[in-house]
């Protein structure tokens, strides 16, 4: 049988593990008819939901009987470890089990897609601030004066001993500064003697 359309999905088993009711956003968010015929097996109903995911429980999924066999086994497990499972359609969706009374189990899903799309954006930026962190100790570590600017012409980065090499100016050196507002105030704190009044 099949339920409404609604925005949590779930499929309900009875206690010989034959399907009772599902609705179609378990299999997707379109709402579209998915037509399981009530008493179909647990196994069949899961290849299906396989064949809308993605990833299951963090693994590309596979069109294997081994790979049906072990995400049916996980299943059996999901009232305390939930699953996370990515759709084909990009969502993202935790999957939780829960025994009924009557020997059945019912499977639920949440949609947790915007969650985990603020979880991956706030991991990537983590992985952007660490690879800039080593780049930085990189660039700190040469022994030569080193300066980093974007295609602007506006400085990225710079090291100690860049700094060093251009003390009259240093407190200027930051993220953001134009390589042509450098050349403007170092000309007029005298750096260059012979560019004074030119600037």
């Amino acid at each position: 049988m099949q339920s409404q359309a609604s925005q949590t999905g779930y499929v309900i088993f009875d206690a010989a593990d034959a399907l009772l009711e599902a609705n179609a956003a378990m299999f997707s968010q379109s709402g579209e008819p998915i037509g399981l015929p009530e008493g179909e097996g647990r196994a069949d109903v899961l290849s299906r939901l396989l064949s809308h995911w993605q990833t299951f429980d963090g693994k590309p999924v596979k069109p294997t009987k081994a790979f049906l066999k072990s995400a049916d086994a996980r299943f059996a497990q999901a009232e305390a470890q939930p699953i996370e499972v990515e759709t084909k359609d990009g969502r993202w969706k935790l999957l939780t089990s829960h025994p009924r009374p009557d020997g059945g189990t019912a499977f639920i899903s949440a949609d947790i897609t915007r969650l985990k799309q603020a979880e991956i954006a706030h991991r990537q930026e983590a992985e952007i601030v660490h690879a800039r962190g080593l780049l930085a100790d990189a660039i700190e570590s040469l022994s030569e004066g080193f300066a980093l600017y974007d295609e602007a012409g506006k400085l990225v980065m710079c090291n100690q001993r860049y700094r060093d090499m251009n003390h009259e100016v240093a407190d200027i050196l930051k993220p953001g500064l134009e390589w042509a507002e450098l050349m403007r105030e170092s000309a007029r704190r005298g750096v260059y003697s012979g560019a004074v009044g030119r600037e």
